[in-house]
């Protein structure tokens, strides 16, 4: 879209695999950049009902939501629809997460999908992840828009997981920081969002944040990007709230 100015790229450490994510085929897709980066060996490993349900996708913008509109259309006329207490939340607030016991998983088995992610993003490989981001970069420039590139908090607790033992968080971030280097891309570092990944419950899993962590980061996004981009200081929704109510 013209109208769009800055992307906020927000990545994982398992984020720069040497495939396609199986399950990303019907959420995000561009045919042209797909043949563009798919090599021999992503063309014959991708299924062809697979391809074309992406294709759909893309070229039908309400198909996109078939799923979503769906759920929709089945909750409105089973239940009535009924206002979420945080818009971003699709499955209520539930409760908070307790402190996790510090207790070392059993390791993965190593070609398990998840755990390959991991270990191709950790590979020091220029893996198609890695080089997707670079095209994306690309992109952003030729189209004059601000590329600001940070990692999502992980909880330490998944250093403990079944999946994340191979890997150095280190070493991603370092990768992904020099490519930002060369490429004139915002880079904000890791040490910069770890205090929450030492909050526990800020976290329902291994990787998804509760909605408390959700309100808390993306509420610090926001006050980071502002100074980012020299805006005026953030204040979060949630305190202008409390501001109007109590003036």
């Amino acid at each position: 879209s013209p109208k769009v100015k800055v992307v906020v790229y927000l990545y994982n450490s398992f984020s720069f695999s040497d495939n396609f994510y199986s399950t990303a085929y019907t959420m995000r897709w561009n045919t042209a950049e797909f043949v563009r980066m798919a090599d021999r060996r992503i063309l014959r490993s991708t299924p062809n009902s697979a391809i074309a349900e992406a294709i759909m996708r893309e070229l039908f913008f309400v198909y996109r939501y078939k799923t979503f509109l769906s759920y929709f259309l089945t909750e409105a006329w089973s239940n009535g629809l009924v206002e979420h207490i945080y818009p971003t939340d699709a499955y209520g607030p539930g409760p908070t997460p307790p402190i996790r016991k510090r207790e070392k998983a059993k390791l993965a088995d190593p070609n398990y999908e998840l755990t390959r992610w991991y270990l191709d993003s950790d590979s020091g490989k220029m893996t198609l992840g890695y080089a997707s981001l670079i095209r994306f970069a690309k992109l952003a420039k030729e189209r004059s828009i601000r590329l600001i590139v940070m990692p999502v908090p992980e909880p330490e607790f998944s250093n403990l997981g079944e999946y994340k033992q191979y890997i150095s968080t280190a070493r991603i971030d370092a990768k992904v920081a020099e490519i930002c280097k060369q490429n004139g891309i915002d880079y904000v570092p890791r040490k910069e969002s770890q205090d929450f990944e030492a909050n526990d419950t800020y976290f329902g899993d291994n990787f998804h944040m509760h909605i408390l962590g959700r309100i808390k980061y993306s509420e610090w996004i926001a006050g980071r990007v502002a100074s980012i981009l020299g805006a005026r200081s953030y204040m979060p929704v949630h305190d202008k709230e409390r501001t109007v109510q109590h003036s």
